[in-house]
């Protein structure tokens, strides 16, 4: 309750200093403890039995975890591609080429899908939900896939 206090304090205060192409106005959406982090993540797992998790994206919703969790995703199906084709004895074939299109799948799914979502909400549905809200959403969404990401490197061991 205080976080949340602090948060709609600061909030108030910077709403008409910064113009969107300067540091100080994104700072409320990263303004995040590592435990309320946490504890979103742990919330995020199961989302459908747990009803907390979208109380607490809708009231201040974070682009730690959209950015952060794509990030995270991207090098670990990087790495673990490469390292299965180093257990298979394959290090001469290495698969730089799909860092790319991993890149360009994890990143297009975290910012282009909630971008094409915004703005059928504000334009054709007419859902106020904000593109924050959507990232959030999105890049918490991708929690599920960061250990299906080690079964390249772990399917060489079978």
């Amino acid at each position: 309750m205080v976080l949340q206090i602090r948060r709609e304090r600061a909030k108030s205060e910077d709403s008409g200093k910064y113009s969107f192409y300067q540091i100080g106005y994104y700072k409320s959406w990263f303004d995040f403890d590592t435990v309320e982090i946490k504890d979103r993540l742990l919330l995020a797992i199961n989302p459908l039995v747990n009803k907390e998790f979208w109380d607490q994206v809708k009231e201040a919703p974070d682009l730690y975890v959209a950015f952060w969790g794509p990030t995270t995703l991207w090098f670990l199906i990087s790495a673990c591609v490469n390292i299965a084709a180093y257990l298979a004895n394959d290090a001469s074939n290495s698969q730089y080429a799909k860092v790319a299109y991993a890149a360009f799948a994890v990143y297009g799914y975290c910012l282009f899908l909630p971008l094409i979502w915004w703005l059928c909400f504000k334009f054709w549905i007419e859902i106020p939900l904000s593109y924050a809200d959507n990232a959030c959403l999105y890049g918490y969404s991708v929690l599920p896939y960061l250990p299906a990401a080690v079964c390249p490197a772990a399917s060489t061991f079978f």
